[in-house]
């Protein structure tokens, strides 16, 4: 289960590594980070907690800040997730259903930002939209590439 509320809340900096690319290059930048940030929050699970399982309803995604989560699907694929990964985008953007089970395997800190709340941001800030866009292009190459 996920406990809200920050033991120490993170400043500007340390969401900002977060939401870094691998490249350096932020997906957003300070402004708009300050305007997601308000938007998102700051959630914690411990190890072993189940953050969704398949055909769970996708209504919200996770920055990953720390720790690490396994995922596997109905097919018997498993991956790991850890800092500046995030989880359960493209399904939760799509409106549609969990496609893979989520296990925190470490206690787990994230930014949790939910579905219709991250459109509103995106229709006021286009161009955080096309940034965000531009880092899940990226994680998905980078994920084909590791295959």
């Amino acid at each position: 289960m996920a406990s809200t509320g920050p033991r120490r809340p993170l400043d500007l900096a340390q969401a900002s590594w977060a939401c870094a690319e691998p490249s350096g290059q932020s997906w957003a930048t300070s402004t708009n980070l300050r305007r997601s940030r308000r938007a998102a929050e700051e959630v914690r699970y411990r190890e072993g907690t189940r953050l969704w399982s398949v055909g769970d309803h996708a209504g919200y995604m996770l920055v990953l800040l720390s720790g690490v989560v396994q995922g596997g699907t109905p097919h018997g694929a498993v991956f790991h997730m850890g800092p500046r990964d995030v989880l359960g985008s493209l399904d939760a953007i799509s409106g549609q259903a969990r496609w893979f089970g989520a296990v925190a395997t470490q206690e787990l800190i994230a930014l949790k930002l939910e579905s219709e709340v991250l459109v509103d941001i995106w229709e006021d800030h286009p161009a955080l939209a096309c940034a965000f866009l531009r880092f899940i292009a990226a994680s998905q190459l980078a994920l084909s590439e590791r295959e």
